[in-house]
């Protein structure tokens, strides 16, 4: 054997911390590349669930417009109908109930535009099924979400590991002044909001047309 290569040997008693040293270095790796991705996780995690806190508040505030402008539109058709009928019974009940050009005549005289009331009904259409639209795209955007969230979780192996504690405290929503995080959270926000109606249709498998400004029964 010559003398370089006899040289370039290392010691026997160096041997073993080098292989230590090795492995410890790999270790280190292998550690900060897990925390780097718990880290990325975490954050990943807390964006969702914050978009999906706002996402769902976005919701509250479209159904909460939608009631509104939907009230207001159908007070003032309310006001409306009620001048006409007052219209009606004053003049059926002070004139020829026969005489139906009395009963024109004096619908005109108090009410001289009676095509502004069709297009006051119309107008209170028209806000129940934009904000109807509004509202709908909101809770499938909210809906949506809720799927990406789960999917997110149950994705890759490093995620479903540091993944666990979602949904944590990061979710957060309020209803009726009960705050909700979490699971609970979760939990409300992928429930589909429906009126009484439709759940009831749901569950009777069974679908009836109703008056929007309640009118059915009168």
């Amino acid at each position: 054997m010559s003398e370089t290569a006899s040289n370039s040997r290392v010691p026997k008693k160096w041997l073993m911390p080098i292989i230590l040293g090795a492995f410890a270095l790999i270790a280190v790796i292998v550690a900060v590349s897990l925390f780097a991705t718990y880290q990325n996780v975490k954050s990943e995690g807390i964006r969702r669930e914050s978009e999906l806190s706002a996402l769902y508040l976005n919701g509250e505030n479209k159904l909460s417009t939608c009631v509104v402008q939907t009230t207001n539109s159908v007070g003032l058709a309310n006001a409306q109908t009620e001048s006409l009928v007052k219209v009606f019974t004053t003049a059926i009940g002070e004139r020829n109930q026969s005489n139906d050009q009395a009963v024109f005549t004096a619908l005109k005289e108090a009410y001289p535009d009676t095509a502004g009331l069709d297009k006051t009904y119309q107008n209170v259409l028209s806000t129940i099924n934009g904000c109807r639209d509004d509202y709908a795209g909101a809770q499938t955007r909210v809906l949506q979400s809720v799927k990406d969230f789960k999917s997110w979780k149950d994705g890759s192996f490093t995620t479903r590991l540091f993944a666990q504690s979602f949904p944590d405290e990061h979710l957060e929503i309020t209803i009726g002044g009960t705050t909700l995080t979490g699971t609970e959270a979760l939990k409300k926000v992928g429930t589909p909001i429906v009126d009484t109606v439709t759940e009831q249709t749901y569950q009777e498998g069974t679908f009836e047309a109703t008056d929007p400004f309640g009118t059915d029964d009168k």
